[in-house]
């Protein structure tokens, strides 16, 4: 089940690109190998995930909204004290479960724990940029105290978990802004619709506010050019900064990159959800976990919506 994650893109060298914290290890080489029996399980970026077509996701991995986000809030990223300056992007990772028996199940990641923790002990219950193992962990351990299901007793409740885990990354507050508020990815979404929405607004009421000076300049130009000549002056094309549509035409391409980016969210709460249903079926999910792939497609569904309104919004500017 693909799930998703938090990761590091290097502009400089940007087909590296990591979950946080992983080091880099020989795997890369084995992407794009079609002639190797090797298979090469490693995250992928959104547009990886989505545009298996496209050989070179640089450009687009380079603008995620995500990233671009963090940039205009400071980001400062959670439990990192050394952490180098690489942009945090999102990334889909792969889960594997097998039920062994009754009494052994067996998960498999690409994101290697024994590489990947970079968050000491002491704060493992709390960090929200802790690895798949450690979120599950930490469920096991905490999930009573903090209102979640009874700890699981059977393979087949240690199995809901851990699908329960991956799926809770859409809401995990996984960075600190430099104002010391935690974002995750669905908030980063909202706040960056609601920022080009805003921005929209500005631009009509200034486009307003100063057709109506134009057209008082305008009538008293005419006015004056009339009575010194005796006759109505020659219609002259008017000083209109509004002609230059540089801001319109960069809040059209935000807002086209913000839905692009949803749909392919929401292909990835599709995926989640064929196999919860197969994980899930005849029980009842609601209130047991933080979020379910239904709940997260049906909040994308509405900011999609949103984003299109946005969208039609300022193209009406254009």
């Amino acid at each position: 089940m693909p799930y998703l994650t938090l990761g590091e893109h290097d502009p400089k060298h940007p087909k590296k690109r990591t979950l946080s914290g992983v080091k880099q290890s020989g795997d890369d080489n084995l992407i794009g190998r079609r002639d190797s029996r090797h298979v090469a399980h490693v995250p992928l970026t959104l547009d990886q995930y989505y545009y298996p077509g496209i050989s070179d996701t640089s450009y687009r991995d380079d603008h995620q909204v995500f990233s671009k986000y963090l940039e205009e809030h400071h980001e400062k990223p959670v439990s990192s004290t050394n952490r180098s300056k690489k942009k945090q992007i999102l990334m889909v990772d792969q889960l594997w479960i097998w039920i062994i028996d009754d009494q052994s199940v067996i998960t498999s990641t690409s994101q290697r724990h024994e590489e990947s923790s970079t968050v000491p002990p002491r704060d493992a219950r709390d960090s929200s940029m802790s690895t798949l193992l450690q979120h599950v962990l930490n469920d096991i351990a905490y999930g009573e105290s903090r209102g979640r299901s009874e700890r699981p007793t059977s393979v087949n409740a240690v199995m809901q978990l851990v699908l329960g885990a991956a799926t809770g990354f859409f809401i995990e507050k996984c960075v600190q802004l430099a104002d010391g508020t935690f974002k995750g990815p669905l908030e980063v979404f909202r706040e960056s619709i609601r920022d080009v929405a805003n921005r929209e607004t500005e631009l009509f009421q200034n486009f307003l506010k100063d057709l109506k000076q134009e057209i008082k300049k305008r009538k008293a130009r005419t006015e004056r050019i009339s009575s010194r000549s005796g006759r109505p002056s020659i219609r002259e094309l008017p000083n209109n900064p509004h002609y230059i549509i540089s801001e319109e035409t960069e809040l059209l391409d935000q807002i086209r990159d913000i839905n692009d980016e949803l749909h392919m969210l929401r292909s990835l709460a599709e995926d989640q959800e064929i196999v919860w249903n197969q994980a899930f079926a005849g029980m009842e999910t609601q209130g047991r976990f933080s979020c379910t792939p239904t709940e997260i497609a049906r909040d994308l569904d509405g900011m999609i919506l949103e984003a299109e309104m946005t969208r039609d919004s300022v193209s009406v500017l254009l």
